[in-house]
């Protein structure tokens, strides 16, 4: 979903965080990745009386393929969120940090490959190897 025009990528950059997760999710769908939003939320679950699901600092979204924290456009890991992805990468569990569905999808991209790569799965350091963008977190 890359913007056409400098008005459209604007009108995409001004999105809530909410919005770029929905759109994450319909994309994930599209191309048949399991995924499941289980964000944590303090200030809505206050509000609402609900009880939070997940951990503080934990991402937004589940996939069959890995964890994924949403952020706005420009917007980084608080330091719940630092801490809690390298717990995961401490662990070997993969995760990484979108702020758009074409992001989201790059990323899925890159864990469907090492899913599919046997000699690729068990490498330590290999998002390292291959250079850490913003929506890449080593396993």
């Amino acid at each position: 979903m890359k913007p056409e025009t400098e008005l459209q990528k604007r009108i995409q950059d001004s999105r809530s965080e909410t919005e770029i997760q929905s759109g994450i999710m319909e994309a994930l769908k599209a191309i048949n990745v399991w995924a499941i939003r289980v964000g944590r939320n303090k200030r809505r679950n206050k509000r609402a009386k609900v009880a939070p699901s997940g951990e503080d600092g934990s991402p937004d979204i589940w996939t069959e393929l890995g964890w994924m924290e949403v952020k706005r456009p420009g917007e980084g890991l608080d330091p719940d969120q630092e801490e809690w992805h390298a717990k995961a990468e401490a662990r070997g569990v993969r995760s990484g940090v979108v702020h758009s569905e074409t992001e989201a999808l790059a990323l899925a991209a890159v864990w469907r490959t090492l899913q599919q790569e046997p000699l690729l799965r068990g490498m330590p350091g290999l998002f390292s190897q291959l250079g850490r963008a913003s929506v890449v977190r080593k396993p």
